[in-house]
């Protein structure tokens, strides 16, 4: 039973390696004229919303955030992405829905 934990944690870990290994050495050539402005949809309560928010400042990627528990408004731009829940983080034309950081990086590399 110990060997069965081990191994489905060894796999989960695995799993999970290509996303932090973005997190650790990627590099990003954010330019706005070509990948276009950066917009969170979060809330402050959120995890990954916090781990975008991480992401983007590690980065130094400039980002225009709306709290969809504070501002109808962002609810509702949010709804008619078709996004039901946060975060969701919008790069120029791109809307990527949850904490998902290889995509985020792509879409912010303008290379």
């Amino acid at each position: 039973m110990k060997q069965a934990l081990i191994v489905v944690a060894l796999m989960l870990l695995a799993m999970q390696l290509p996303d932090l290994l973005a997190l650790r050495f990627a590099s990003v050539d954010y330019d706005p004229a070509v990948a276009g402005p950066v917009t969170l949809y979060a809330t402050r309560w959120c995890g990954y919303c916090a781990k975008t928010r991480t992401l983007l400042n590690k980065h130094n990627i400039p980002f225009t955030e709306y709290d969809v528990e504070q501002s109808s408004d962002a609810a509702q731009q949010m709804m008619t992405m078709s996004a039901y829940g946060v975060p969701v983080i919008v790069v120029g034309d791109t809307v990527i829905k949850g904490y998902r950081p290889n995509a985020i990086l792509a879409a912010l590399d303008s290379e």
